[in-house]
């Protein structure tokens, strides 16, 4: 089990070889806060739409929405 924010994203990220996004969308930013959370997906403008994080002994993922 991943320990580490990059080894959750390296977790996360294993076999994914593309995302299937609609071209024309308005994203919902997330703001990370506290030193447990990452990005794992950030955009060309540089929001971050999907993050990850540590709580306690567990684990979460966070999407945005349109």
């Amino acid at each position: 089990m991943a320990t580490t924010p990059d080894a959750a994203f390296e977790a996360l990220m294993n076999g994914v070889t593309s995302w299937d996004l609609p071209k024309e969308f308005t994203p919902s930013e997330l703001l990370l806060i506290g030193e447990a959370a990452f990005p794992v997906m950030v955009n060309d403008k540089g929001q971050v739409l999907i993050a990850a994080s540590f709580y306690g002994q567990g684990r979460l993922v966070v999407l945005s929405h349109e």
